[in-house]
């Protein structure tokens, strides 16, 4: 059957064949790029959905960081609205991200707010409830709301109010409400991808609450059944999927979730129109198609008609002789048969012929062969050869496509024609005769349409025998695209530069010696200092003594990559010699080729005055921690800080081994004072009483305090009981001097009673409670025994407390 077909189907369906697989690797190629688009458009809303939700969170930490602060303002925490009022105003004008700044109390009632709005009922009761049952330092995101006031959509944070640190039930909450739709702008403006929209999803309401700009009216669309959100819930750390957008447009979507949300399902998803991003696929994949049919079409008729006028064994038979002679093999011949066409046959004569000639022709060709191996070597770029009176006598045919010249053209122009006329000044300084060493030089190029082009010109003398005239070769390459890239990474230079060096925070890079290398101007604002008096010199020269350490700790841990970014605040000597505190974002910069850590690069700025009010608000927490462990009435230690103190001594006197005692003071018949003379009067005897003992203590380790009512405590650490009853006998005395009216007292003055408990170090490990048991004990045995007296536990033997006495 095959025998029957003729020669020029016969060529046709082979070339066909050889071709296939070509046509195959372009449409394969075609597809894989496809995939490929596919898969990076994936990755690249996956990282734009990090990056929308890293710059989202930075409004939910924001309010963490508001929350946090009004947890401890006494402006919120006091009842005094007004105070109230204008801190909350102050705060909201630092936070404009933020609608609405505000306090409720415990019935759900706004008490004040940042707006100057009419107080109402607070509005998300479900996170009320959630909020004041929340622990003191919670933080609880609430649902979608569209805002009372504003009529924007916000999401409202909160947490718990408390009176002082000690109380367990919350007294309200304190609240912030986000502005989602400029959240979702702030969020959107690092991107700039065409039809790609931002949104930022509740995937537990399965409610899109915020979209980037130019689709703000689909805030509040509900979501139910969609993929995005079933993929959201599959997938609560982020990922990627295609689904329809609620706009009818089908998305690539990646998704990643709010962090600082606290887990309330908030998620950021970027979504990429699928059309946009394939549409450069699909047209490739149409034209590979065309482009692979047209081929095969185009190959089957040439080979068609080849065929048409020949023979393919006579071809066959040909071809080998043309390669073996190409090979060098000078002796081979074409095997025609007497029946083949007469043209064959005189063909193969022919290259028989051709064999013998080129065998003649080897011995003249030998001669120029030097000649030509030269421009052989040099034929990818334009080559010149010039005479020594400065005419071409040679243009290689990359003259073409560099220039739009034929070679022959090239001969006619001068020099000084084809350059541009700025750049021949190069020439006449550069390419000048130089014993053959060789010249380099940049400049423009004149091309046939009127344009130039940038080329790098290497210009060498080549020997030549002798009394001839001198000749050399100008290699020229086509450098316009490196000039192109070079300039735009100059002007990218000068503007990263210019933001560097106008920003009002201070850009600094080190090297791995931690010797600056660049310091921007902002540093004559922040540390005073100009750049050049920086630049080349060691970090922490300037840096506190007290902060010099923890600082070279961190720049150490960020050089050594163990952290790729880290925030430091320390103080730093300003030329003035105050001391400046400053906050700096540290990142490690790596080497572009290896990876390693090459040095570090931040920014830097001064943060003196949020400093100074931090250091308020410690104080002022401080002086209020003071105040709730001080008596009201006698400034003595009030009982919780009198336990505390027992509590620590006890630890001490069991680690050192040393003794510890304790005395319980009663005023004597106080309560038939106070009937008799009046509270005030009562007040102030106790005032008296506790100035007493605390005068009669000599050591500053002992400690005093107001127990309860008419009752004192006093801790001696490190000592006996025959100190302690001392000590108790001495404060009784001078109780007793200070001769206090008490015509109910049996002495006619106010007196007082004792009781005195004590541990050795080998009876410190019973308890605490035993000590205080022993010192009440002793106490009431005082009482009972007549008042104005002092007793020890060790007098009462192994006897139980019996009842207190009347305090009549």
């Amino acid at each position: 059957m095959i025998a029957r077909i003729g020669v020029r189907p016969q060529l046709s369906l082979v070339v066909l064949i050889a071709i296939l697989p070509l046509l195959a690797v372009l449409l394969v190629g075609v597809i894989k790029n496809r995939q490929l688009i596919f898969q990076a458009a994936t990755t690249r809303a996956q990282d734009l959905a990090r990056l929308g939700a890293e710059r989202q969170d930075d409004g939910f930490q924001d309010a963490k960081t508001v929350l946090s602060m009004l947890r401890r303002l006494p402006q919120v925490t006091a009842a005094s609205p007004e105070n109230c009022h204008a801190a909350l105003q102050a705060i909201g004008r630092e936070y404009p991200q933020f609608t609405s700044i505000g306090v409720a109390d415990a019935k759900g009632m706004v008490t004040c707010m940042s707006l100057p709005a009419k107080l109402l009922a607070f509005r998300d009761t479900d996170l009320f409830r959630i909020a004041m049952a929340a622990p003191p330092s919670a933080f609880v995101v609430g649902k979608f709301l569209i805002g009372p006031i504003t009529g924007k959509p916000i999401v409202v944070a909160a947490t718990p109010l408390r009176a002082s640190a000690g109380d367990e039930t919350p007294t309200g909450i304190a609240y912030v409400s986000l502005d989602l739709d400029r959240a979702a702008q702030h969020a959107w403006d690092f991107a700039t991808a065409k039809d790609a929209t931002l949104s930022l999803i509740d995937s537990r309401a399965a409610t899109i609450l915020a979209r980037s700009s130019g689709q703000l009216r689909l805030a509040g669309t509900t979501l139910t059944g969609s993929p995005l959100v079933s993929a959201m819930l599959a997938h609560p750390d982020g990922g990627s999927v295609e689904a329809v957008d609620v706009d009818g447009t089908s998305r690539i979507f990646g998704f990643a979730p709010l962090i600082a949300g606290g887990g309330s399902g908030l998620m950021v998803a970027v979504g990429l129109s699928r059309a946009t991003v394939m549409a450069d696929a699909d047209w490739r994949l149409m034209m590979g198609v065309v482009v692979a049919l047209f081929t095969a079409l185009i190959a089957a008729g040439a080979a068609w008609l080849f065929a048409d006028r020949t023979q393919f064994g006579a071809i066959r038979s040909l071809v080998e002789t043309a390669k073996k002679l190409g090979a060098g093999d000078l002796a081979a011949r074409a095997d025609m048969a007497a029946w083949q066409a007469p043209e064959f046959r005189a063909l193969g004569k022919t290259l028989g012929d051709m064999a013998d000639g080129i065998a003649v022709a080897q011995e003249k060709l030998s001669a120029s062969e030097r000649q030509l191996r030269l421009l052989a070597a040099n034929a990818t770029d334009l080559i010149l050869l010039i005479g020594g009176d400065g005419q071409r006598l040679y243009a290689s045919p990359a003259c073409r496509t560099l220039l739009g010249f034929e070679p022959e053209e090239m001969l006619r122009i001068s020099s000084k024609e084809a350059i541009h006329p700025e750049d021949v000044g190069v020439l006449d300084n550069r390419f000048k005769w130089s014993n053959g060493a060789p010249t380099i030089a940049t400049y423009r190029m004149r091309r046939k349409d009127g344009g130039y082009v940038w080329v790098e010109a290497v210009s060498r003398e080549i020997a030549v025998e002798a009394g001839q005239p001198r000749q050399r070769v100008v290699v020229v390459r086509d450098i316009d695209l490196r000039v192109a890239a070079e300039r735009r990474l100059k002007e990218s230079e000068m503007r990263y530069r210019f933001l560097a060096e106008n920003g009002a925070d201070m850009v600094f890079q080190y090297d791995r010696d931690l010797v600056r290398q660049y310091v921007s101007p902002a540093c004559r604002e922040i540390l005073g200092y100009e750049p050049e008096d920086l630049i080349g010199k060691r970090a922490f020269g300037t840096t506190h003594p007290d902060d010099a350490e923890r600082v070279a700790q961190v720049f150490q841990s960020v050089l050594s990559g163990q952290s790729e970014r880290a925030v430091v605040a320390n103080r730093m000597r300003h030329p003035n010699g105050n001391w400046i505190w400053i906050e700096a974002q540290l990142r490690t910069m790596r080497d572009e080729q290896t990876g390693a850590p090459s040095g570090v690069i931040g920014s830097m700025r001064d943060i003196s005055v949020r400093k100074a009010a931090e250091d308020q608000l410690e104080e002022a927490n401080r002086r209020l921690e003071a105040l709730a462990g001080q008596d009201g009435l006698t400034g003595l230690a009030n009982r919780r800080t009198f336990d505390d103190a027992l509590a620590r001594e006890h630890r001490r006197a069991l680690r050192d081994k040393t003794r510890l005692a304790m005395i319980m003071i009663d005023v004597d018949w106080f309560k038939s004072f106070n009937d008799r003379y009046g509270h005030p009067a009562g007040d102030e005897c106790l005032k008296q009483v506790s100035r007493a003992i605390k005068n009669t203590l000599p050591r500053p380790g002992d400690i005093v305090a107001r127990y309860g009512g008419e009752e004192f405590a006093v801790l001696l650490p490190n000592t006996d009981e025959s100190g302690a009853m001392i000590m108790a006998d001495r404060i009784r005395r001078a109780v007793l001097a200070l001769a206090i009216e008490h015509d109910a007292s049996p002495a006619k003055v106010a007196t007082i009673s004792a009781g005195v408990g004590a541990w050795a170090p080998n009876a410190l490990d019973i308890g605490l409670e035993v000590l205080m048991q022993d010192a009440d004990r002793a106490l009431y045995r005082a009482k009972n025994d007549g008042r104005n007296a002092i007793v020890c536990a060790s007098a009462l033997g192994g006897a139980s407390a019996t009842g207190r006495p009347s305090a009549a």
